[in-house]
């Protein structure tokens, strides 16, 4: 699986782009990497997409406006757009609910430097949580992953829906109008003859 290192986020160049096409991953325009990509290709992300400490396996792809950080995404998966996975975590048990009182980038110019570490962010394993995927898995489109989740093989999860548990294989979670359907499919729908 290829690792393309980048230290920081940046906007990917026509250069750059091409280069990564040689690779098997397609960058569909004006999209954002950094902290470390892992695939094995072919996979697709489309226009906007932001991917920071993503790990994609082949055949997959996100569609446009989505944001993947920290996340492992299998073969075969279909991401739909503004899909939203590996988002910051907020401490609500803090004095206040600020960030510049314990990671301070925001305002650091103003303040001078504030140390970087919150001990409680570290025991959870960082300012973001992770997102596993398993194969043959489909995202509608504004899905939320505000938690650490995993979801199984073969998964549906429908637009909309915010994940804030596991997600058994071949289950089919829609969440609206206050009501969470979750429906398994027998995984021998899909064994091959």
């Amino acid at each position: 699986m290829p690792i393309v290192p980048v230290n920081k986020i940046v906007t990917v160049s026509p250069t750059l782009s091409e280069q990564l096409m040689q690779l098997h991953i397609e960058l569909e325009g004006n999209n954002s990497i950094g902290r470390n990509i892992k695939f094995r290709g072919p996979v697709n992300l489309g226009p906007e997409v932001m991917a920071l400490r993503l790990q994609i396996d082949s055949y997959s792809y996100i569609a446009r406006s989505s944001r993947a950080s920290t996340s492992t995404i299998g073969s075969y998966c279909c991401i739909a757009h503004n899909v939203e996975m590996g988002m910051g975590r907020h401490l609500f048990h803090h004095p206040s609910i600020s960030q510049s009182f314990f990671k301070n980038r925001f305002f650091m110019r103003f303040s001078g430097e504030i140390e970087d570490r919150d001990p409680d962010l570290d025991a959870l394993g960082g300012d973001v949580n992770e997102v596993r995927i398993g194969n043959d898995v489909w995202i509608g489109a504004h899905v939320k992953f505000p938690k650490d989740v995993t979801v199984g093989h073969g998964a549906v999860i429908g637009t909309g829906t915010i994940i804030t548990k596991d997600v058994p294989p071949y289950a089919v979670v829609v969440s609206g109008g206050g009501y969470t359907v979750h429906k398994e499919l027998s995984s021998t729908v899909f064994q091959t003859k």
